[in-house]
Parts: structure tokens; sequence; C-alpha cells
């Protein structure tokens, strides 16, 4: 990845904070999964999106705590 690139990143967390962008990387990843590896089940993008989607289920939990605090 390149400069340019993180800097867009960076931006997205400073706008929408790490959740939201973590939460619409999984919702891509999914996507894809569901779209163009249907198909291919080794495909190590399904073992991405299992581990994006808990890490959003995760940060969920956490940022629900923060907010009881």
């Amino acid at each position: 990845m390149d400069q340019v690139h993180i800097k867009v990143l960076k931006d997205l967390t400073l706008r929408y904070g790490e959740y939201e962008v973590v939460k619409a990387i999984s919702r891509i990843t999914t996507g894809e999964c569901k779209e163009n590896y249907a198909g291919n089940p080794g495909a190590i993008i399904h073992t991405d999106a299992h581990i994006l989607s808990s890490a959003v289920n995760q940060m969920h939990q956490a940022r629900t705590l923060r907010m009881m605090s």
C-alpha cells in the first residue's frame, strides 16, 4: 500500500473512527466473498472475512462498554 492510500485511511479514521472504517472493510470483504469468491471456499479472503467480523463484534462490545462508563 502506498502513502497516498495510507493517508486516505488515516483521514477516514480521523473522520469516522476506527470502528466505522473496520466495519466498512468487513462489509466489503464479506461482499467479495459472496460475489467473487463463493466458488473458492479455500481462498484466504474467507478467513480474513471471519477475522474482520470478529474484530467488528469485539470493537462494538468495547464501544458499548465505553458508552456505559
